[in-house]
């Protein structure tokens, strides 16, 4: 759920202290309430800092956080004006943070005069506008909506969505009563939704060394790795995140995706760009620069799921038991000629698998 709000929040930090802070702000509330997520994630110096409400002043007021706020935190487009988003911005004027990295408000900076925002009109702040999108269903809807594509299926199910929506505004925003209540749900199972996900790179990745805990000899192993399949945690490419389902597949990285889990299970070989480093933080990994062939220098633990799992298991059963969806006739055909091999052989047949990129 951190990752599911690292890409409803967007945040790019400059400063990496600052993007550690706020990520543990993302992951104390994760499951907890929306409502105090948003209202602290709104003052914290990364967001202030990403979307430039540090320079937002009474007589120039900047709109980048205002409209973000909007559009992609809280009621999605369409459910606002041009003046809903300058009125908002007039009452986040004067909120940033001092050389600290510390949240500070700035009260001659800070407009005071009346503000109209989604038809409250008043002396409006920062935290009354907060309050006001936290009053709308709207909000519930995007929300949930996104949550659905992230743990459910793209196609969305707008009749179960609005269920969704439902429970998470009754219960005050609350993260853990919607997932509980989505986890009871019989929809949830449906088969229609089993493999109806395609795993994000970190996903993937977390996936396979959950399965079998592997080492780096070189931590930066990883960030190349989540670079090249497209996903490197605390740069997503804009402050609309990471779009997800099928975008995570083209030709180059569908197929480092399927030999990514045999290449580091088996500490193999694989080929890999090095990025080319910058002194900027967000483009330290933009460019590639030269293409290796490189030994990954992984170390994988096998003890722990060869203690699990008896030696002898039919290819079939491990199959169920890692798999989300039926293998198809091909992996069947492939099993079959490895059927007397032994489980480390068979657990890198199955994580190499198109069907182990499913969720």
């Amino acid at each position: 759920m951190t990752l599911f709000w690292a890409n409803h929040f967007v945040v790019i930090p400059e400063h990496p202290e600052l993007g550690r802070r706020f990520n543990n702000v993302l992951r104390k509330h994760a499951l907890g309430s929306f409502r105090e997520m948003l209202h602290e994630v709104s003052f914290h110096p990364a967001m202030l800092q990403f979307l430039n409400n540090q320079q937002n002043k009474k007589k120039h007021p900047n709109e980048n956080f205002a409209r973000e706020l909007l559009e992609l935190f809280t009621l999605g487009r369409g459910n606002y004006s041009e003046k809903d988003i300058r009125e908002a911005a007039r009452a986040f004027t004067g909120y940033g943070f001092n050389l600290k990295g510390e949240p500070e408000f700035r009260e001659n900076w800070h407009d005071e005069e009346e503000k109209t925002v989604l038809g409250k009109t008043g002396n409006l702040d920062a935290k009354d506008i907060l309050d006001l999108l936290l009053e709308k269903k709207e909000t519930a809807v995007f929300v949930c909506r996104k949550l659905f594509r992230f743990l459910v299926n793209e196609k969305v199910d707008e009749q179960i969505v609005s269920e969704m929506a439902e429970h998470f505004f009754s219960s005050g925003f609350r993260i853990d009563v919607l997932l509980k209540w989505m986890f009871l749900s019989d929809w949830f199972y449906d088969v229609k939704h089993r493999g109806a996900l395609i795993k994000s790179p970190v996903e993937l990745m977390v996936g396979v060394h959950r399965l079998v805990p592997v080492r780096f000899e070189d931590p930066k192993t990883v960030l190349l790795f989540q670079h090249i399949m497209g996903q490197v945690l605390f740069h997503p490419p804009n402050v609309a995140g990471w779009p997800g389902g099928r975008a995570w597949i083209d030709s180059q990285t569908l197929l480092f995706r399927l030999k990514y889990p045999s290449a580091v299970l088996n500490d193999g070989l694989i080929d890999w760009y090095e990025p080319e480093y910058k002194e900027e933080v967000a483009l330290m990994m933009e460019k590639m620069r030269k293409k290796i062939h490189k030994k990954i220098g992984a170390t994988a633990n096998w003890n722990i799921i060869l203690k699990e799992i008896p030696g002898d298991i039919r290819f079939r059963d491990l199959a169920q038991i890692m798999l989300t969806v039926p293998l198809s006739e091909k992996a069947k055909d492939t099993l079959e000629e490895i059927s007397m091999a032994d489980l480390k052989t068979k657990i890198i047949e199955l994580v190499s698998l198109p069907e182990f990129q499913l969720a």
